[in-house]
Protein backbone atom coordinates (compact mmCIF):
# COMPACT_ATOMS: atom_id res chain seq x y z
CA UNK A 1 0.00 0.00 0.00
CA UNK A 2 1.42 3.32 -1.03
CA UNK A 3 1.29 6.71 0.52
CA UNK A 4 -1.59 7.70 -1.76
CA UNK A 5 -3.70 4.73 -0.64
CA UNK A 6 -2.83 5.36 2.97
CA UNK A 7 -3.81 9.04 2.61
CA UNK A 8 -7.14 8.07 0.98
CA UNK A 9 -7.90 5.57 3.78
CA UNK A 10 -7.02 8.17 6.39
CA UNK A 11 -9.20 10.75 4.65
CA UNK A 12 -12.12 8.28 4.50
CA UNK A 13 -11.74 7.44 8.18
CA UNK A 14 -11.65 11.15 9.03
CA UNK A 15 -14.83 11.74 6.99
CA UNK A 16 -16.54 8.82 8.70
CA UNK A 17 -15.39 10.10 12.10
CA UNK A 18 -16.80 13.55 11.31
CA UNK A 19 -20.08 12.02 10.16
CA UNK A 20 -20.30 9.99 13.38
CA UNK A 21 -19.50 13.08 15.48
CA UNK A 22 -22.21 15.04 13.68
CA UNK A 23 -24.67 12.18 14.18
CA UNK A 24 -23.80 11.96 17.89
CA UNK A 25 -24.21 15.75 18.22
CA UNK A 26 -27.64 15.55 16.57
CA UNK A 27 -28.63 12.67 18.84
CA UNK A 28 -27.56 14.67 21.88
CA UNK A 29 -29.58 17.66 20.64
CA UNK A 30 -32.64 15.48 20.11
CA UNK A 31 -32.29 13.99 23.58
CA UNK A 32 -31.94 17.47 25.11
CA UNK A 33 -35.02 18.70 23.22
CA UNK A 34 -37.03 15.68 24.40
CA UNK A 35 -35.95 16.36 27.98
CA UNK A 36 -36.90 20.04 27.65
CA UNK A 37 -40.31 19.11 26.19
CA UNK A 38 -40.85 16.62 29.02
CA UNK A 39 -40.07 19.33 31.59
CA UNK A 40 -42.54 21.69 29.89
CA UNK A 41 -45.22 18.97 29.85
CA UNK A 42 -44.60 18.23 33.54
CA UNK A 43 -44.90 21.93 34.43
CA UNK A 44 -48.12 22.18 32.42
CA UNK A 45 -49.52 19.12 34.21
CA UNK A 46 -48.69 20.70 37.57
CA UNK A 47 -50.33 23.98 36.54
CA UNK A 48 -53.41 22.16 35.27
CA UNK A 49 -53.57 20.05 38.42
CA UNK A 50 -53.54 23.21 40.54
CA UNK A 51 -56.39 24.65 38.44
CA UNK A 52 -58.41 21.44 38.76
CA UNK A 53 -57.88 21.35 42.53
CA UNK A 54 -59.07 24.96 42.72
CA UNK A 55 -62.18 24.13 40.69
CA UNK A 56 -62.82 21.08 42.91
CA UNK A 57 -62.69 23.28 46.00
CA UNK A 58 -65.05 25.84 44.45
CA UNK A 59 -67.49 23.12 43.39
CA UNK A 60 -67.53 21.66 46.89
CA UNK A 61 -68.04 25.05 48.53
CA UNK A 62 -70.77 26.04 46.09
CA UNK A 63 -72.57 22.71 46.54
CA UNK A 64 -72.51 23.30 50.33
CA UNK A 65 -73.93 26.80 49.82
CA UNK A 66 -76.68 25.46 47.59
CA UNK A 67 -77.57 22.71 50.06
CA UNK A 68 -77.52 25.10 53.04
CA UNK A 69 -79.75 27.53 51.18
CA UNK A 70 -82.04 24.65 50.20
CA UNK A 71 -82.31 23.59 53.82
CA UNK A 72 -83.17 27.15 54.85
CA UNK A 73 -85.79 27.45 52.11
CA UNK A 74 -87.40 24.13 53.12
CA UNK A 75 -87.45 25.21 56.78
CA UNK A 76 -89.03 28.55 55.82
CA UNK A 77 -91.69 26.78 53.75
CA UNK A 78 -92.37 24.26 56.52
CA UNK A 79 -92.85 27.11 58.97
CA UNK A 80 -95.16 28.96 56.58
CA UNK A 81 -96.23 27.22 53.35
CA UNK A 82 -97.49 30.55 51.95
CA UNK A 83 -94.08 32.20 52.42
CA UNK A 84 -93.16 34.01 49.20
CA UNK A 85 -89.43 33.65 49.98
CA UNK A 86 -88.63 37.24 48.99
CA UNK A 87 -85.98 37.22 51.69
CA UNK A 88 -84.13 34.55 49.68
CA UNK A 89 -84.35 36.26 46.28
CA UNK A 90 -80.94 37.96 46.52
CA UNK A 91 -79.28 34.79 47.82
CA UNK A 92 -80.79 32.70 45.01
CA UNK A 93 -79.64 35.24 42.41
CA UNK A 94 -76.13 35.05 43.89
CA UNK A 95 -76.22 31.25 43.70
CA UNK A 96 -77.19 31.47 40.01
CA UNK A 97 -74.29 33.84 39.30
CA UNK A 98 -71.82 31.71 41.24
CA UNK A 99 -73.03 28.61 39.42
CA UNK A 100 -72.49 30.30 36.04
CA UNK A 101 -68.99 31.39 37.10
CA UNK A 102 -68.01 27.94 38.37
CA UNK A 103 -69.35 26.32 35.18
CA UNK A 104 -67.38 28.71 32.98
CA UNK A 105 -64.14 28.03 34.86
CA UNK A 106 -64.89 24.30 34.88
CA UNK A 107 -65.26 24.20 31.08
CA UNK A 108 -62.27 26.44 30.47
CA UNK A 109 -59.79 24.79 32.82
CA UNK A 110 -60.78 21.24 32.00
CA UNK A 111 -60.86 22.15 28.30
CA UNK A 112 -64.32 20.74 27.68
CA UNK A 113 -66.04 21.71 24.45
CA UNK A 114 -69.39 23.46 24.84
CA UNK A 115 -71.24 20.68 23.03
CA UNK A 116 -69.72 17.99 25.26
CA UNK A 117 -70.34 20.07 28.37
CA UNK A 118 -74.03 20.49 27.52
CA UNK A 119 -74.38 16.72 27.13
CA UNK A 120 -72.69 16.05 30.46
CA UNK A 121 -73.99 18.99 32.47
CA UNK A 122 -76.98 20.83 30.99
CA UNK A 123 -77.31 24.47 32.07
CA UNK A 124 -79.28 25.01 35.24
CA UNK A 125 -80.77 27.99 36.93
CA UNK A 126 -82.75 28.44 40.10
CA UNK A 127 -86.15 29.71 39.03
CA UNK A 128 -87.29 32.56 41.20
CA UNK A 129 -91.01 32.43 40.37
CA UNK A 130 -92.45 29.33 42.03
CA UNK A 131 -91.52 28.10 45.52
CA UNK A 132 -91.78 24.41 44.61
CA UNK A 133 -89.46 25.02 41.65
CA UNK A 134 -86.94 26.71 43.93
CA UNK A 135 -86.56 23.68 46.14
CA UNK A 136 -86.35 21.28 43.18
CA UNK A 137 -83.88 23.55 41.37
CA UNK A 138 -81.66 23.77 44.44
CA UNK A 139 -81.64 19.99 44.75
CA UNK A 140 -80.83 19.51 41.05
CA UNK A 141 -78.12 22.18 41.14
CA UNK A 142 -76.47 20.54 44.16
CA UNK A 143 -76.56 17.15 42.42
CA UNK A 144 -75.00 18.58 39.29
CA UNK A 145 -72.25 20.34 41.24
CA UNK A 146 -71.46 17.04 42.96
CA UNK A 147 -71.32 15.28 39.58
CA UNK A 148 -68.99 18.00 38.30
CA UNK A 149 -66.78 17.48 41.34
CA UNK A 150 -66.66 13.74 40.63
CA UNK A 151 -65.66 14.51 37.03
CA UNK A 152 -62.87 16.78 38.33
CA UNK A 153 -61.62 14.08 40.67
CA UNK A 154 -61.17 11.74 37.70
CA UNK A 155 -59.02 14.37 35.97
CA UNK A 156 -56.48 14.46 38.82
Amino acid sequence: MGNADWAKDTEKRLEETEKLRAEVARSIQVAEMKRAHKEIEDLEKQRKRACILSICTRLTEHAKDVLNTGTSVIEALNANPKNDLKAYKYRLECLNKMYASVCYDFKKNLEIKEEDYQKLFPNMEIKLEDNSDKVQNLIEMAKQLIHMRTYCDRML
